[in-house]
């Protein structure tokens, strides 16, 4: 098989320096903790896909690095639609977009070695070992990766592998904030599936998959947890769903000590179990980092105190909003975003590699700073046929269906770039409603030695380059960075699975309801 070059430079590596960290189900995600300054406070994101690797016959080895080739720079790509789409919707200072690198084919081999003896069994069993060799250099996020307010303008941003050898302890949380409105789309076909209306997805989707009789994404039982708590602006409602998701984290809340990590780290299938005191292992774990770091306080437990702190951190950001705003770009929904996909194929004679194509082609273009309608192509009448908004939700099952039919109608009239322009929107929502919020804490002193300076100052919003500062009821003092990763763009192979998926999901809800249980 012949190789492809990448465009990106080549990073030679040495597997030993490279930690395996975490990974989902397209990345996996190495942090260097070699030496060479240049790589320090770096983690390496490397794409699981697109390499050609094939099985052996009844095994889980790739093939080898003969049969590796490597993608011409789809980090670069990544970072493209970081700097056009994900900055101007989310803010420069929550978006990081990395370095593209790319890898020798022998050093991906190396890795996969290295490395295959610590991933979970479930993510090596879906894993066809198509690792691409382009990759991207990112800041290591499970550490402080600003400057202090009162730091030198020409410092620079702080190095976390030296801040986790020789600065006091960097608390690191991870969390899956999820899906944060309801839809108000006309495009919701009558039956089951319009009970989405009223009944969060999140928890109907935790509520299926707890079933287990399904072959995708099940889990031991249902999380506690409410995405639009978090979501809410209010530091104690999100405080208290980010306690109930301790209880039964899955993959959504991960914390780590200095890099090292003490919570979520099981199998992500459910909590964990609990101690006398009432508190999961995990907790404990993450509670006495939380008192050794100095960031405990207040009612509860130390690791409740943390959430407390988290929480009011993301009401004070403007963050939470704009994740909120980004996510409502979206006017298909699922079921609307296959007909709408059905639509392009139909446009583009049948073809549905021609209509992906289409879609992957755009994913990087330049985005509006705020999430309106001015952008759009699509006429005004078009767009209001498919997002009616509240009447949707509070209509008649009459009323809901005679919108339902203007949808319709308008999906039939829509031409190519319409199309293309509302599966965009659909796709970078969904990218931004499965992204991971990362937030790293320290205690800071009350005044800076020496006398006033930044730190002195009693409260103050994350920047560019500059951590945030938070002053606690106590007199505590807290400095924080926080960044949102892995926000997209889903690949527009999806939209078809989604749809599929959909109905299976409504269905059980339906049967629960008319069990007399409530969700």
């Amino acid at each position: 098989m012949s190789a492809v070059v990448g465009t990106a430079p080549a990073l030679p590596i040495n597997p030993a320096d490279w930690s395996y960290l975490a990974e989902g189900g397209f990345h996996i995600i190495l942090r260097y903790d070699g030496e060479d300054p240049v790589l320090s406070g770096r983690i390496l994101r490397i794409g699981k896909k697109a390499l050609g690797h094939q099985k052996e016959e009844g095994g889980k080895e790739p093939a080898g690095p003969a049969a590796a080739v490597v993608v011409p720079d789809e980090a670069g790509a990544r970072r493209k639609f970081e700097r056009g789409v994900l900055i101007p919707l989310l803010g420069e200072q929550y978006v990081q977009p990395g370095d593209a690198v790319t890898l020798s084919r022998e050093d991906i081999w190396k890795i996969h070695l290295s490395i295959d003896h610590l991933r979970p069994e479930g993510r090596i069993k879906k894993d066809n070992g198509d690792w691409s060799s382009a990759c991207q250099l990112e800041p290591d996020k499970t550490a402080f990766w600003l400057k202090l307010p009162s730091a030198p303008s020409t410092a620079g941003p702080a190095s976390p592998t030296e801040d986790r050898k020789k600065k006091g302890i960097v608390i690191a949380v991870e969390i899956k904030p999820k899906g944060a409105t309801m839809p108000v789309g006309t495009l919701v076909p009558p039956g089951n599936n319009r009970l989405k209306y009223r009944v969060a997805r999140f928890d109907a989707q935790q509520r299926f998959k707890a079933q287990g009789k399904q072959s995708w994404g099940s889990i031991d039982r249902p999380c506690l947890y409410h995405p639009r708590e978090l979501y809410s602006g209010d530091a104690g409602r999100a405080a208290a769903t980010l306690k109930e998701l301790m209880k039964t984290p899955q993959n959504k809340l991960r914390a780590w000590e200095n890099g090292n990590m003490l919570f979520g780290a099981g199998s992500g299938k459910g909590g964990e179990d609990m101690t006398e005191s009432g508190e999961t292992a995990g907790e404990v774990a993450l509670g006495k980092a939380v008192v050794a770091a100095r960031l405990a306080g207040g009612d509860g437990t130390p690791a409740e105190a943390l959430m407390d702190l988290v929480g009011e951190i993301l009401a004070k950001e403007p963050l939470v909003s704009r994740l909120v705003a980004a996510q409502a770009l979206d006017v298909l929904e699922v079921e609307g975003g296959g007909l709408v996909f059905d639509k392009l194929v139909s446009l583009c004679g049948g073809s549905k590699e021609e209509a992906l194509n289409m879609l992957e082609a755009q994913e990087s273009d330049p985005f509006v700073a705020e999430p309106t309608d001015k952008d759009l192509i699509v006429p005004k009448a078009t767009l209001e046929a498919l997002r009616a908004g509240s009447p949707v939700l509070a209509g008649e099952a009459s009323s809901i269906d005679t919108l339902h039919a203007k949808g319709l109608l308008a999906v039939e009239k829509l031409g190519v770039k319409d199309c293309v322009q509302l599966l965009r929107r659909y796709i970078i929502a969904l990218g931004v409603m499965d992204c991971s919020v990362m937030m790293s804490l320290k205690s800071i002193p009350a005044e800076p030695e020496g006398g006033s300076g930044g730190e002195g100052q009693p409260s103050a919003v994350q920047g560019t380059d500059v951590a945030g500062v938070f002053q606690t009821g106590g007199g505590r003092r807290v400095a924080y960075c926080v960044s949102v990763v892995d926000a997209g763009p889903k690949p527009p192979t999806k939209l078809s699975g989604k749809a599929k998926h959909e109905a299976e999901i409504w269905d059980f809800v339906a049967g629960l309801e008319e069990a007399g249980q409530v969700i």
